[in-house]
């Protein structure tokens, strides 16, 4: 490949520079996938471990555990200077080398390694077919059982097993690692995998009825005080407050939802289409924070990223209520992004608000919520009105 140049600049040096150059180019031996590729091998990572491997990114390495060539990386999700990340690499070695396989047709019922059941699950119709959150919900109770159980055939699993498991987790882990025993046991019984139900008779821990506390007005204006308006903090709660959504779908909304003055949309956790009308107010904190072409409301930087997950979202918040003096040990639950929701719909009430009204307003597909809601409004309202009256 010849190159072209006037007269004054036909240096034999550098004219041997650029046939050399543009030749290599044509051949395309420069700047191949070859030169890149060595940056985002996964490597093992020398003198730390037989099964670790690092990932160098720019944010900084990545660790995996591979246990054998080829196969699945498990990532380790604590950070590598923690002491979170030794157990954790031990724990997924553990789960990676008692993988047994894929099922076998030919193997006796109740035979089956619970690892392979639950493998046979997450493959399946069943469990592709629920939502993301959903699975990633579900996943980190089959993680658990995999954790304690996976190498063990389903006919040798007792109730005792499953109890003292549950003795030794949160509430909340341990309903949900009941309640995933309980469908992988329905799921393998339908397919012939297994005929004993070690789950039966188990009782779930007992659940708060109360959830989360609502926001008092106090607690709202003590945080509208320490974040003003044109802030990210102060959006997130004008999001919250005036539209009355779960945290899922307040990281969704963005202009394209706003029609002729009204916020329409389709919830996520249950599919109901709302319509409720855009706040003043909330109109006057969207345009003074919301960057000009963002596709949501909230946004996490210059790029208009938008929030990844809600458990991001509640990190965020939290961190904002903090700032505002609200965390605290008596209020660390009152001042979740769940609180603000009750908060809204307490204001509903309030305001003559129906619970056919409230129902569609905050897109339940059934008035129990709303009714449970009403009744906490009234028996305070009685008790503030007219029970000095009435008890003498």
């Amino acid at each position: 490949m010849c190159i072209c140049v006037p007269q004054s600049t036909k240096n034999p040096f550098y004219l041997g520079i650029l046939n050399l150059t543009f030749t290599a180019i044509a051949r395309k031996s420069f700047f191949t996938k070859s030169h890149f590729s060595t940056r985002y091998d996964v490597t093992p990572h020398a003198n730390k471990a037989k099964y670790l491997l690092e990932m160098p990114r720019k944010s900084g390495p990545v660790y995996y555990v591979q246990t054998r060539k080829g196969g699945r990386a498990l990532r380790i999700q604590s950070p590598a200077d923690s002491s979170e990340f030794w157990p954790e690499y031990g724990r997924l070695v553990g789960r990676a080398l008692s993988d047994p396989g894929p099922i076998s047709p030919t193997t006796a019922c109740g035979r089956h390694k619970i690892a392979q059941l639950i493998n046979a699950y997450r493959q399946s119709r069943d469990f592709t077919s629920l939502k993301p959150n959903t699975q990633k919900t579900y996943s980190c109770a089959l993680n658990k059982i995999a954790d304690l159980f996976g190498i063990r055939e389903f006919r040798t699993l007792s109730r005792q097993d499953i109890r003292l498991a549950m003795d030794n987790m949160p509430i909340y882990a341990a309903n949900q690692f009941l309640q995933q025993i309980r469908q992988l046991n329905d799921w393998c019984d339908q397919r012939g995998y297994t005929d004993t139900f070690p789950a039966a008779g188990i009782k779930s821990h007992g659940k708060s009825r109360t959830g989360f506390p609502a926001w008092s007005q106090e607690e709202v204006d003590t945080y509208l005080t320490a974040h003003p308006i044109g802030t990210q903090a102060r959006l997130m709660i004008d999001l919250l407050r005036f539209t009355g959504m779960r945290v899922g779908d307040i990281i969704r909304l963005g202009p394209d939802h706003i029609r002729d003055g009204f916020i329409a949309i389709t919830l996520q956790k249950n599919g109901v289409p709302v319509t409720i009308p855009l706040n003043p107010d909330l109109e006057v904190s969207i345009d003074a924070t919301t960057p000009d072409g963002a596709k949501t409301f909230l946004t996490l930087d210059r790029f208009k990223r938008a929030f990844s997950s809600s458990k991001y979202f509640a990190q965020t918040f939290r961190a904002h209520c903090r700032a505002a003096g609200l965390e605290g040990t008596a209020a660390r639950r009152a001042v979740s992004g769940h609180g603000l929701r009750k908060f809204a719909l307490i204001s509903v009430l309030e305001n003559g608000g129906t619970i056919r009204e409230a129902q569609a307003l905050f897109g339940w597909r059934d008035a129990a919520m709303v009714q449970h809601y009403s009744e906490e409004l009234d028996r305070e309202r009685v008790g503030r009105t007219r029970g000095p009256d009435l008890m003498l």
